[in-house]
């Protein structure tokens, strides 16, 4: 989008903001960063710990991979409806695929 902001400087990485994650899900993001927090935590003698995890797919703007988008039919009569289904799928898959590898550490 021409003129548009670098909208990865609003998302922070440690102590800076993360600059590499332009065109990435969100869902992806979080889910990667939980699983990296809690293999940091999860060393023979580390304290216990707790992590809180908010995925933010179901808010504006409405977008999705089209790999989920092209889960649902194009002829649903809701565009808005659509895109919902398409973001929480995405949300299901980060979750799904994050708490599996959460388990097998």
């Amino acid at each position: 989008m021409p003129g548009a902001a670098n909208l990865s400087q609003d998302f922070w990485g440690g102590w800076a903001p993360a600059t590499n994650l332009d065109n990435v899900y969100s869902a992806e993001v979080y889910g990667t960063a939980t699983v990296d927090v809690v293999e940091a935590g999860a060393k023979p003698g580390a304290k216990p710990f707790f992590v809180y995890l908010a995925f933010a797919n179901t808010h504006e703007p409405l977008e999705a991979p089209e790999r989920f988008i092209d889960l649902y039919p194009k002829s649903m009569q809701s565009h808005s409806r659509m895109m919902l289904g398409a973001m929480v799928t995405a949300m299901d898959e980060a979750m799904g695929s994050t708490f599996t590898e959460i388990l097998f550490l």
